[in-house]
């Protein structure tokens, strides 16, 4: 699904960023982002620090600037590594959120795959890029 979703098979590379984020030394997001490896490979993107405004900034410099941003959100329970990572019950729920960044002309940049705590969360989003 990733890979149509940016537009290409199955199996192509993809440079993959994954991210478990902390609060006060509590995890509270998991992030895993892919981005096409024809923009992403050999540039900033691909270091473990991608430098000031992060990720969109980079993409922005290498003439990919997202222009649009869509999120589908479900509730879920976490799988067996979700609960692990995230230090959570089994009858927990997880927010499970897929983010796509799109330029101007409707190109894919980065597919994000985002999974909350829901007890740790309230989502309320709504933005321009610009």
């Amino acid at each position: 699904a990733i890979a149509g979703t940016l537009g290409i098979t199955a199996g192509d590379p993809v440079l993959a960023r994954r991210r478990v984020m902390y609060a006060d030394g509590t995890p509270v997001q998991l992030a895993t982002s892919y981005l096409p490896l024809d923009i992403a490979g050999g540039t900033p993107l691909a270091e473990d620090d991608t430098g000031p405004g992060g990720t969109y900034s980079r993409l922005a410099d290498l003439g990919y600037p997202p222009a649009q941003y869509r999120e589908v959100t479900r509730v879920r329970p976490p799988d067996d590594t979700e609960a692990r990572a995230l230090q959570l019950d089994p009858d927990h729920r997880v927010y499970d959120i897929t983010r796509t960044a799109s330029t101007r002309d409707g190109r894919v940049v980065e597919v994000t795959l985002i999974v909350l705590p829901a007890h740790q969360w309230e989502l309320d989003t709504e933005w321009d890029a610009g």
